[in-house]
């Protein structure tokens, strides 16, 4: 019996520049390519954002088909959303119909621009969380937000919450795995049906998987009361995270990229 597929952005371990980086700064990275992405629009800043995370992916290690396995899920979405991109544009010469609808120009320029930025933004996301553990996200996440303490703002709540998220995602698709395996052996497989079907063939596991959801969060809320977790104490790290050259360089190269894809 095969396994769950692969996670989108499930965390491998490894030693790999990348991997090696100080979480923040590779969230903080992320967040300022993620902002100068939405820029793209000429050849030039299609091209800088293709080296930089070209480079990204050799300096992480993670092997292509295992990121291409890992973004799958979501090709469609991106299709789709350039789809309608090329569909509602009506400027330019006309190209061709689509099912009776006028396909122009600028609009196949435009739907594969977006269908660009889309397509970094989860493979930033991707790379992210391939290379950083949910702890360390959270442990980011939770430093870079500090500050707002100042001001009464629930940053340790906003951490927890986070990294319990994070846990419960990986956990949730093995549920749904062994409840569509349970349901496949009684003869109810959906793998073969259409595409509609195989979506409301879905719909009914959703009862099962929000059960086992609630008794999985009773069961966590009951282990955090064992153990004395209170949100009003102050707590410590067990790893901590230093700063290095190497945090300040690859910032610098990500904000450099950001002021070139804003730039051109």
């Amino acid at each position: 019996m095969k396994g769950p597929s692969l996670l989108m952005g499930q965390y491998r371990p490894s030693e790999s520049f990348v991997h090696r980086l100080d979480p923040r700064s590779k969230l903080l990275s992320v967040f300022i390519v993620a902002l100068a992405l939405f820029f793209v629009a000429s050849p030039a800043t299609l091209a800088v954002s293709a080296c930089y995370f070209a480079a990204a992916i050799a300096s992480s290690k993670v092997p292509l088909p295992v990121l291409a396995k890992s973004l799958k899920p979501i090709i469609w979405f991106v299709i789709a959303f350039a789809l309608l991109q090329v569909i509602v544009t009506r400027e330019g010469h006309l190209v061709f119909h689509l099912f009776g609808w006028p396909v122009y120009a600028e609009g196949l320029a435009e739907g594969g621009i977006l269908a660009w930025r889309t397509l970094c933004l989860f493979l930033a996301a991707t790379l992210l969380t391939m290379t950083t553990s949910p702890l360390h996200i959270t442990w980011a996440i939770e430093s870079l937000l500090k500050p707002l303490k100042a001001v009464k703002f629930p940053v340790s709540d906003l951490a927890m919450m986070m990294s319990i998220t994070l846990r419960f995602i990986p956990i949730l698709s093995g549920e749904l795995h062994m409840i569509s395996r349970a349901q496949a052996a009684r003869g109810i497989g959906v793998r073969d049906q259409p595409f509609m079907k195989r979506v409301l063939a879905y719909m009914p596991l959703l009862v099962p998987l929000f059960v086992r959801s609630l008794k999985r969060a009773e069961e966590l809320a009951q282990a955090m009361e064992a153990r004395g977790y209170s949100r009003n104490r102050e707590r410590s790290s067990w790893k901590t995270n230093q700063w290095a050259f190497k945090d300040t360089y690859a910032l610098l190269v990500s904000a450099t990229v950001a002021f070139l894809l804003a730039w051109f």
